[in-house]
């Protein structure tokens, strides 16, 4: 029998400069425990970002902390806490303290950032071929697909009745789009094909784009929430997305997709993608030819025979269950 004092602490980032992908994962964690019952708490390190509004934390409970102080560590862990650690900001010093005070601590990973104390490391993504970590004694690594994070609405949903033709497409890229990139597309591929509806997801932090709305075949979305989300992809018959969360969850519905690299911590998932798949379903958003290459592959990529041979390889690909893998993993041996 589990104690009944014991709680789930997560840990995390995200704001308009660094995107909200780890909050997003995050998230799925907390949702996860809380179906199972179990008592979770969320953190997140305070900066300058308001997140009222941001539908990303809706109907969830969450502190805005310096969780990156070693001593608001030392003042607020004890040994009844179980942490998860999603950061690619927090120094060694804050794993270590983390690790030092807490009954369990597991860090999540995409590349190898750090030396990691005791625990477990988890990477989920499609492949982590090429990435090295020290294999220490005291540490217990979760690595690939396996342990692939979803959000909820995203678990057991499948796309269904695929169309012969591409008559909606879904652009995403992320509730930032660093490289200012969602306008470009849009300006490229939505005056080139009018017969196809265009569904435009923007974040929070986007202003009304006027030169849009000129176009009948294009529907701008404001800051959906997970369940938004995953209603507009199941509805798409092609995905324009960034490298980042949502190819994991575009692979978990049987979506075509091409990806673009909008950063450099994506390198991973665009060589899984490559490996697993194509080299055409990557593109490289800092790109010099970058408007040249989105009209090619999307021309290349949203004919029938590309989309079907993509849908099929991607019915066994994929694991969905990962979230509660990790769960059992970190509260293993809990008495």
């Amino acid at each position: 029998m589990m104690k009944s004092d014991f709680v789930i602490k997560i840990f995390t980032e995200g704001g308009e400069k660094i995107g909200f992908g780890h909050i997003s994962r995050c998230t799925a964690l907390y949702d996860e425990a809380e179906r199972l019952g179990l008592p979770v708490e969320l953190y997140i390190q305070e900066n300058d970002y308001d997140f009222t509004g941001n539908c990303i934390l809706e109907n969830r409970s969450y502190s805005i902390v310096n969780w990156q102080s070693v001593e608001y560590l030392q003042s607020n862990l004890d040994s009844n806490d179980y942490c998860i650690i999603d950061s690619y900001l927090a120094t060694i010093e804050v794993y270590e303290k983390i690790a030092h005070c807490s009954a369990k601590a597991l860090f999540i990973d995409d590349y190898g950032r750090l030396d990691y104390p005791q625990g477990i490391i988890v990477n989920p993504s499609l492949s982590t071929e090429g990435i090295h970590y020290s294999q220490k004694s005291d540490q217990d690594y979760l690595l690939g697909h396996e342990y692939i994070i979803l959000r909820s609405p995203f678990i057991g949903k499948k796309k269904t009745g695929y169309s012969e033709s591409v008559n909606r497409v879904l652009i995403t890229l992320g509730g930032t789009d660093i490289l200012n990139l969602t306008g470009k597309i849009t300006s490229l591929l939505v005056p080139l094909f009018p017969e196809i509806s265009f569904d435009i997801v923007l974040g929070k932090g986007f202003v009304d784009q006027e030169e849009w709305c000129q176009y009948d075949n294009i529907v701008c979305y404001y800051n959906l929430n997970d369940k938004e989300m995953c209603e507009l992809m199941l509805r798409s018959d092609f995905v324009i997305t960034a490298a980042g969360q949502t190819i994991h969850e575009l692979l978990a519905l049987g979506l075509p997709f091409f990806a673009i690299q909008t950063a450099e911590n994506q390198c991973y998932n665009v060589k899984a993608l490559r490996d697993y798949f194509n080299p055409t379903v990557v593109i490289d958003g800092r790109a010099n030819n970058f408007e040249e290459l989105i009209i090619e592959k999307f021309v290349s990529n949203i004919r029938k025979e590309e989309r079907f041979s993509f849908t099929r390889q991607l019915q066994s690909t994929f694991e969905n269950n990962g979230t509660c893998r990790i769960l059992k993993a970190l509260l293993k041996g809990q008495q």
